[in-house]
């Protein structure tokens, strides 16, 4: 709760500030253009946003600031951003994109969806990492797009995110199979040597294991 307006923030470097909601959005907003360490950690931010007299506006404006700075993370699209992953940084994420999901906000929704097509992108590129020979072949580029349009189509609007890494595994399992299916196993034969494969579990659980030589 505020006091006379001000919000206590515990900050990275292990201090207190107390600020506005519109100083906390500023700073924030500042910090995700920034590459240097945020004011504080995105947990802390995330548990200001949603006590009960935090202005809705402001948090709407924090929360699209951590989306889109973790889209960029996920797009790597600055050379030396870095993601400062305290402990929490996955589920707070998880809760920030999860809180706006009825939101008819456009800037939300923009957000969102910049967020959750960076997860599908950094996916992708992992499969051109494993030097796959069809990755430059017009047939896999299409087959990825549509296995991209097909995940925000099933997944964005329709359910919540439960766990991001678990979530990031099962795309990496859906598009192996889709490329599988579509281009065959040879596709893979490269990646194959290396050892690396994407597999079921024994536990029913989907996720990427390295195959034991």
């Amino acid at each position: 709760m505020s006091f006379l307006g001000l919000y206590k923030i515990n900050k990275l470097n292990g201090s207190t500030r107390y600020m506005t909601a519109k100083q906390i959005y500023k700073r924030i907003l500042k910090d995700s253009y920034s590459e240097k360490e945020w004011i504080a950690s995105v947990p802390e931010i995330i548990r200001i946003c949603e006590e009960a007299d935090f202005p809705k506006e402001y948090a709407e404006k924090i929360k699209i600031c951590i989306l889109k700075y973790f889209a960029n993370v996920e797009n790597q699209k600055k050379e030396k951003l870095k993601c400062h992953m305290q402990i929490g940084t996955n589920t707070a994420l998880k809760d920030c994109y999860n809180s706006m999901r009825t939101s008819k906000n456009k800037n939300v929704i923009c957000a969102r969806e910049k967020y959750f097509k960076a997860i599908l992108d950094s996916v992708k590129r992992g499969f051109d990492t494993l030097q796959i020979p069809s990755r430059f072949d017009p047939t896999y580029k299409k087959i990825c797009r549509n296995w991209k349009q097909a995940m925000f189509e099933e997944y964005f609007e329709n359910q919540p995110i439960e766990d991001i890494e678990k979530m990031k595994r099962l795309f990496k399992i859906e598009l192996h199979d889709t490329l599988k299916k579509s281009m065959g196993q040879e596709i893979f034969k490269q990646a194959e040597e290396k050892g690396i494969v994407y597999s079921k579990t024994d536990d029913n659980k989907k996720n990427p294991i390295n195959k034991e030589r």
